[in-house]
């Protein structure tokens, strides 16, 4: 299969943002620029909790496709946490985006 592309994609296979993750991972280099989280506190435990309610609840709404902004119930989560925290907001100015690329 032959893939046509536009003009404006680069005939490159360098991935910026994959030579930055490779160097960031190192365990010698403290980097401020790939976004690695420490791994050691990933709440592994209380997210298997919580993914397993979500999919007994409603598991297909879950893996459905939503509003772009984000799922209605998991932004008003968002505004109830930020309320805990002490930061009065809406769900208006809560928008739920994924990765960096």
């Amino acid at each position: 299969m032959t893939y046509q592309y536009s003009q404006r994609v680069p005939e490159s296979d360098e991935d910026p943002v994959g030579n930055i993750l490779k160097v960031a991972g190192s365990p010698s280099v403290i980097s401020f620029a790939g976004g690695l989280p420490a791994p050691e506190l990933f709440p592994i435990a209380a997210l298997k909790k919580v993914t397993n309610e979500v999919f007994d609840q409603s598991g297909r709404q879950a893996l459905q496709y939503s509003a772009a902004i984000g799922h209605p119930g998991l932004r008003q989560q968002i505004v109830k946490r930020m309320g805990r925290e002490g930061v009065d907001t809406q769900i208006e100015n809560v928008m739920i985006t994924t990765g960096s690329q």
